[in-house]
């Protein structure tokens, strides 16, 4: 009986939000510094936006609460990478800025 509820739970994960997938990678023609206004703003809605800059790639970690896992974005000319999962909700915000 356990395994039964244990492979509902594991299919039930699977159908999740599809915005919630693994990452992707865009091409934008946008600055580095255009995109990461953007997304900042757009993301902040979601959650604490922080950024880093090492380099030339310019890294946004976007987290909903204290205790929960980060999105990561990676800028850099021409790219815009998503390393993580989206959190939910914010690939069309990404997609926005493009």
């Amino acid at each position: 009986m356990m395994h039964l509820i244990t492979l509902a739970l594991l299919v039930a994960s699977w159908s999740a939000d599809p915005s919630q997938g693994p990452g992707a990678t865009y091409k934008s023609a946008k600055s580095v510094s255009a995109l990461q206004n953007c997304l900042t703003k757009k993301l902040t809605r979601i959650g604490d936006v922080t950024d880093v800059t090492v380099d030339g790639v310019t890294t946004l970690m976007i987290r909903e609460a204290p205790n929960e896992a980060a999105m990561v974005i990676d800028l850099a000319p021409a790219s815009v990478t998503v390393t993580t999962n989206f959190l939910y909700g914010t690939r069309k915000l990404v997609e926005a800025c493009l």
